[in-house]
């Protein structure tokens, strides 16, 4: 389990809120220093960071600091974990805790999303998106499940016809009558013909 962050490049971005490092402290809050190549976590990825001409306006109620906090706090979780990963015990609940609370964590609708939103489906969606485990969600149609849903329709459809078909065929009045003895019959043959009934249909 890991959590990824992404690295901005940029040589001399001024920004007014150019937000978290990951231990938590804020990184050139007056805006007026140009920002390093990118703020690093360990030296290496960027929370988050905000270039001149590129800064989120009303994206959110939610403010993009509180999104950080968030993931600072996680990624802390997550790091306490790392260090104790060999302890079996209470580890494994604790790692179980933040793998179902990594679901639930981002949120990227607007705050006031479901007052907004005027078409209920969409409104139905988002309530069944936010649902623990997120059973609403987004994605491609699995032609394997359709392909396999559709064959076994079918198979049931063509058991159903034949199911039908046998009930409703007229039950054939099949009777037996013996042969009748003819002259031209082999004489090496032992048997009776009236052994043998032969079936005849009406």
């Amino acid at each position: 389990m890991s959590i990824f962050t992404t690295t901005f490049y940029s040589e001399d971005a001024y920004c007014p809120d150019p937000g978290f490092i990951l231990d938590g402290s804020r990184a050139n809050a007056d805006g007026s220093n140009p920002l390093p190549s990118s703020m690093y976590l360990q030296g290496q990825s960027v929370v988050y960071s905000c270039h001149e001409g590129n800064e989120l306006e009303n994206a959110s109620s939610n403010s993009l600091p509180n999104c950080v906090r968030k993931l600072v706090n996680v990624y802390q979780v997550w790091r306490d974990l790392q260090k104790n990963a060999k302890k079996l015990k209470g580890v494994f609940k604790q790692r179980q805790e933040l793998e179902s609370n990594l679901d639930n964590l981002f949120d990227i609708a607007h705050a006031d999303a479901l007052q907004l939103m005027k078409i209920e489906h969409d409104r139905m969606f988002l309530e069944r998106q936010r649902e623990p485990g997120r059973p609403g969600h987004l994605s491609g149609v699995d032609k394997k499940l359709t392909d396999k849903e559709e064959r076994e329709r079918l198979r049931a459809v063509r058991e159903e016809n034949r199911r039908i078909k046998y009930v409703s065929a007229p039950t054939s009045s099949a009777t037996y009558e013996p042969l009748q003895e003819d002259s031209s019959s082999n004489s090496s043959e032992n048997m009776d013909s009236e052994d043998f009934p032969t079936l005849i249909e009406s």
